[in-house]
């Protein structure tokens, strides 16, 4: 499922956080806020461009174990 994440930078820290603290990532969780609670979403045309992918102020907040400096 990590692997799907649209940003490449959260991609990497979020299967580094998972492999070296289990505890602190519950990869449920994320996917939840993601999908079902839209907490990335595209707003291009071009969903293969990461600079079309936005992250709400919630799930910045949330995550910011993995989005800090993103």
């Amino acid at each position: 499922m990590l692997d799907l994440l649209p940003l490449p930078a959260l991609r990497r820290r979020a299967i580094m956080l998972a492999a070296t603290a289990p505890t602190l990532l519950d990869p449920v969780e994320l996917k939840k806020d993601i999908v079902m609670q839209g907490g990335i979403i595209c707003q291009g045309e071009q969903p293969w461009d990461m600079r079309s992918w936005v992250a709400a102020p919630w799930f910045k907040s949330k995550w910011r174990l993995l989005l800090s400096d993103l």
